[in-house]
């Protein structure tokens, strides 16, 4: 549009200068025609900073950036308060028998003391024996061994408490005859039958193990279930005999029923009675 009107202009001033007399200089010596672009001038100086004016509204987030390489270790928090005290662990299993202690020294008492003495061991002795009588199964006795069944079910070191309590041990088959024995009165009655025998280690050999009997002698005889024993859990130092007369070893923490075992002299001092 400028260029138009610039054109315009030019023209009108051309037909202007024509009409004037000839003496009079051209129009046109005074008319300023556009040059050629100059060249770029020098950058203005910095201007004021404009206005501050409220932020706009907040962008979307950007995509989560790589994870970090980890850093330096802090220092040590403070120790916590203790812990609440836990349960306690289960019993562990009966430590071998000790050695006979040494023979007591006998008071200076009167004659009518130690017979009230005499009658009083006696007395507590019937007891047990009639306490024996009414919870044996049987009695069985071979070459010179009394074998009396209890009818209760216990681990090993009640059983054997039990058994002392009354002037044995807990029975063990010794030879073949008496492990028949034993092993006939399970028939139809219990399933198994713990045995005296407890697991030891041999000194010579620590991954090697013998079994003694209650009374802490070892075991001269053994009749073991095929791939027996095999200390399964880890912890099996009792032995139950079965029916058919074979042995397995179990944990002693099993309850089961048990025979005390009597020799003569024992089976005197007893004074039980079968019926």
């Amino acid at each position: 549009m400028t260029v138009i009107l610039y054109l315009l202009l030019l023209l009108l001033s051309w037909q202007v200068c024509n009409s004037l007399e000839p003496t009079v200089p051209s129009c046109f010596q005074n008319i300023m025609i556009p040059g050629s672009q100059g060249e770029k001038g020098e950058k203005g100086s910095t201007g004021e900073p404009g206005v501050i004016r409220a932020a706009g509204p907040q962008g979307l987030q950007g995509e989560v950036g790589k994870k970090g390489s980890k850093g330096v270790l802090g220092p040590c928090g403070t120790r916590g308060a203790v812990g609440q005290k836990g349960i306690n662990g289960d019993d562990g299993d009966m430590g071998f028998p000790g050695e006979r202690g040494d023979e007591g020294t006998h008071c200076e008492c009167t004659n009518l003391d130690k017979v009230v003495g005499q009658m009083h061991q006696s007395v507590m002795q019937m007891g047990r024996d009639l306490q024996l009588i009414k919870s044996a199964l049987g009695v069985r006795e071979v070459d010179g061994w009394s074998y009396v069944f209890v009818a209760e079910s216990r681990p090993w070191s009640e059983a054997q408490d039990d058994c002392r309590k009354r002037g044995g041990h807990i029975a063990t088959p010794r030879h073949p005859t008496s492990n028949a024995a034993l092993a006939s009165f399970l028939s139809g009655k219990v399933a198994v039958l713990r045995l005296g025998l407890q697991a030891a280690l041999d000194p010579s050999n620590v991954t090697k193990r013998y079994f003694l009997l209650g009374d802490g002698s070892a075991a001269a005889f053994e009749k073991w279930r095929p791939g027996e024993p095999n200390n399964a859990a880890g912890n099996e130092g009792c032995v139950d005999l079965s029916a058919d007369g074979h042995w397995n070893d179990v944990e002693c923490r099993q309850e089961a029923y048990y025979a005390c075992e009597f020799s003569g002299n024992q089976r005197s001092n007893m004074n039980y009675h079968k019926r």
